[in-house]
């Protein structure tokens, strides 16, 4: 298949579709980027405070050298960075696939979508592929150009420091960093497929009713698991639903899966004779990940509701 095939496919369509349709996707990222940009300019104002706060007076009293330090630091500060984007990804991750198969039904679009010869199984993945891996693409992209934009500024606080400036546009800190901020990226969206399918599931199956809930499916999908847990308690008296559910969302058993130990980089053991791409190497465990069982029994919950929205979908008409 060739590329220009690929770039006018249907499903490459139905991505593009979904990115005109929600301009959140791309403009949160945007105002995040525009809100950090315009403070890190308006701290050059205070002589006092540094962009990425570090006290470099401390580094003169180490035997460590200072470029040495600066490198970790940085790369540090850019892994740091590319977390609060994520967390913003993760947000609209949540409102996109809640809303995804919902609005289409309330509007009465899904009509008009359902003349076009596009399948539902299409429309539903492609929606499942824009939660998944698109909508945090873009939050990455907008990390490394918040981030450049943090070192520029910093270059113009470390400029009576030529080691450290150097440090700072060290290609290996930036290279690691990136490698650090894509894997955690990939990593994390493939562990956040159970929770955007399950969105989806309740988007497309909501009956349209005039009470809140119907109109509300990110209320029902929220719901609807509490309500298990409640009922799992009183009548079990456990709280495997409750484990479950929390462990996805908060990330828990992922930090195992996905990484060798815990990531400090401002342990001095870490730093002492190493370089920063072996700590990285050392840390990401990529083959671990692949092979967990919390990836596998998420995934497979994944297809169990992409295939619940899918059906669901095809049975809309009736259902209204």
């Amino acid at each position: 298949m060739s590329t220009r095939t690929l770039i006018n496919s249907p499903f490459v369509w139905l991505i593009r579709r979904e990115l005109w349709e929600h301009r959140l996707i791309q403009r949160g990222p945007l105002l995040l980027l525009a809100v950090i940009g315009i403070s890190a300019l308006a701290s050059l104002l205070n002589p006092h405070h540094t962009i990425l706060n570090i006290d470099t007076s401390d580094w003169m009293m180490n035997d460590e050298p200072i470029e040495l330090r600066m490198v970790f630091a940085v790369a540090a500060a850019i892994s740091i960075l590319s977390m609060v984007f994520l967390v913003l990804a993760a947000s609209q991750q949540v409102f996109y696939c809640a809303d995804a198969l919902h609005s289409e039904r309330m509007q009465r679009t899904i009509l008009f979508w359902k003349s076009l010869p596009v399948g539902d199984t299409e429309t539903v993945l492609s929606k499942l592929v824009v939660a998944t891996f698109v909508i945090p693409m873009f939050a990455l992209a907008a990390a490394f150009a918040t981030a450049l934009i943090l070192a520029l500024v910093a270059s113009v606080e470390f400029r009576a420091l030529p080691g450290a400036l150097a440090a700072l546009w060290s290609p290996g800190a930036w290279l690691n960093a990136a490698r650090m901020m894509v894997y955690v990226t990939v990593t994390g969206a493939l562990w956040l497929v159970p929770v955007n399918a399950w969105f989806l599931l309740v988007s497309a199956w909501l009956p349209l009713t005039r009470g809140r809930l119907g109109r509300s499916p990110l209320l029902a999908a929220t719901a609807l698991p509490l309500l298990a847990m409640l009922v799992e308690k009183i009548v079990l008296g456990t709280n495997h639903i409750m484990n479950l559910v929390s462990g996805r969302v908060a990330f828990a058993g992922y930090e195992h899966a996905a990484f060798a130990s815990p990531f400090r980089l401002d342990s001095d053991a870490d730093l002492h004779g190493r370089q920063l791409g072996e700590v990285v190497s050392a840390v990401m465990t990529p083959g671990g990940f692949l092979f967990s069982s919390g990836l596998w029994a998420g995934l497979a919950f994944g297809a169990l509701c992409a295939a619940g929205a899918i059906y669901c979908r095809r049975r809309s008409e009736d259902r209204g």
